[in-house]
């Protein structure tokens, strides 16, 4: 609709007296001006903090696919400007030989170079780069159209781009600063991150520090982590998800109607509960850096700035399914146990659980190891909990149940084995989880509403989905008396703000 609406607005009447349609002499300045009254636009949809985020409660990083289709439309759009206007004659007041036409065709030309620049691949191969190469091109596009526009007194519609965009920066510096503010000088005890960085599983790095008192956040989100002592350029900063639920805050929240009695003991929350954690997997760039750093078991400064994103809030479904794969379970995981705690204190919080989690290497149960261990063992009777492991790696034959001796693995499989034979309710098979069998089998148990959660590659989201339209429990389903059932997927992707 946006793209029709755009093209719309700039091609219609476009015909002249004599019959011609699409006359340049009439779409070619409005089709400028259309495209400069969406360049706010565009810098809101792209910004960590911005007001459609706070209005719709949908997360800057599931707006950036609209700031990325806004781009490529309004490139399109400049284009057709830029075209018209050159097939009528650059000569006269408008020669290229003047200032506002060359920052005109620059501003067209950045903004082309950016939408090439940040498509997938582009992204996925150096991200790094493409952080630094985004930023100056943005700076070209805005700065050329600022000064193209004023000549025909129409700069208002490039301005405030500038002011949203600093608008976005100085949120960012308060957060940074009061997150921080201890490393600035300001000793309260609160903010002094040391960072411990350490190798948790073959090709991951565990970033752990104590957080401040004031940084709450929800299971599921995530936030931005600058580290000098690995970033390339100064004050670079990352996005990572929060591997961790906060405990702590939950703990204080429903204290009131929490009875140690009537629930069978205290509650022991998870090790990390007053630490942030952050699981992250090593490639290149940034992160290979990083896992140098971990092989060494070092420390390092951190700057948080966070929490961010608006994850699915659980309470209330009957029954609810979180489907991870590989690192995806830092997003499952805070959900799972955030859930589970809850549910202790209140059952009515949720009654069937259902954790899958597919991992390439039995190593790996070590990401989240003990938060899940720590919130499994709790007494849940009204509870039912099933969690499913799933190793796809080739190279394992068999992996023995809980009650079996261990394989001939090694050292590190057989520590890993023993740890997964003591996590209560949890069962472990090899290949790949069948979703459509365990979403089945999940909607069969659910007496009420359900949710599925879902993290990982691409072809893990799509199973998901295919297996929610399915007999089982897509539409027809429901019909017949089914549950309804609401699905969130996390996706893996590259999100950045200009």
């Amino acid at each position: 609709m946006y793209i029709a609406i755009l093209f719309t607005w700039s091609l219609i009447n476009t015909t002249t007296v004599a019959g011609h349609h699409f006359d340049a002499g009439y779409y070619a300045n409005r089709a400028g001006a259309i495209a400069s009254v969406q360049t706010p636009l565009i810098v809101a949809l792209g910004m960590r903090n911005n007001i459609i985020a706070w209005a719709t409660g949908i997360s800057f990083e599931k707006l950036n696919f609209l700031h990325r289709m806004c781009a490529r439309t309004v490139m399109v759009v400049v284009w057709l400007h830029a075209g018209g206007r050159i097939y009528l004659g650059l000569t006269g007041p408008i020669s290229a030989s003047h200032g506002f036409i060359q920052a005109g065709y620059w501003s067209a030309i950045g903004l082309a170079v950016l939408v090439l620049v940040s498509i997938r691949p582009v992204r996925k191969a150096s991200y790094e780069i493409f952080v630094l190469v985004h930023l100056a091109l943005v700076l070209v596009m805005l700065i050329g159209a600022y000064y193209h526009t004023k000549r025909f007194e129409v700069d208002s519609y490039i301005w405030p781009s500038f002011v949203l965009w600093g608008f976005d920066r100085a949120i960012r510096l308060v957060r940074l600063f009061i997150f921080n503010h201890s490393y600035f000088g300001f000793k309260s005890g609160l903010g002094t991150f040391n960072a411990t960085v350490e190798p948790v599983a073959s090709g991951f790095v565990r970033v752990r520090f104590r957080r401040p008192k004031h940084l709450h956040w929800s299971p599921g989100q995530s936030a931005f982590l600058t580290m000098p002592g690995v970033s390339m350029i100064p004050f670079e900063s990352h996005p990572f998800t929060i591997a961790n639920a906060d405990l702590d805050h939950l703990k204080h929240d429903e204290a009131q109607d929490f009875d140690e009695k009537k629930q069978g003991g205290e509650v022991t929350p998870s090790s990390h509960g007053k630490d942030l954690v952050f699981i992250i997997k090593a490639r290149e760039g940034f992160t290979k850096r990083l896992g140098d750093i971990a092989d060494g078991q070092g420390t390092l400064k951190v700057f948080v700035d966070g929490p961010y994103g608006a994850p699915p809030r659980l309470q209330g479904f009957d029954t609810t399914v979180y489907i991870a794969g590989g690192s995806g379970v830092t997003f499952t995981s805070p959900l799972f146990v955030d859930l589970l705690h809850r549910a202790r204190v209140n059952p009515s919080a949720c009654r069937n659980f259902v954790f899958v989690w597919a991992v390439r290497d039995l190593s790996h149960i070590n990401l989240v190891y003990d938060d899940l261990y720590d919130s499994l063992k709790q007494n849940l009777p009204s509870c039912n909990i099933d969690v499913r492991i799933f190793i796809t790696s080739a190279d394992v034959d068999s992996i023995p149940p809980s009650e079996a001796s261990s394989a001939n693995t090694s050292a590190q499989q057989d520590k890993a084995n023993e740890k997964i034979k003591r996590l209560p309710h949890s069962t472990v098979e090899i290949g790949r989880p069948n979703v459509h069998r365990i979403i089945e089998e999940a909607a069969s148990l659910a007496q009420g509403p359900m949710a599925v959660s879902v993290c990982g590659p691409d072809s893990l989201s799509n199973n998901v989905r295919s297996a929610l339209r399915g007999p089982a429990a897509g539409p027809m389903s429901v019909l017949r008396g089914g549950p309804s059932i609401s699905l969130f997927v996390e996706a893996f992707g590259y999100a950045v703000s200009p």
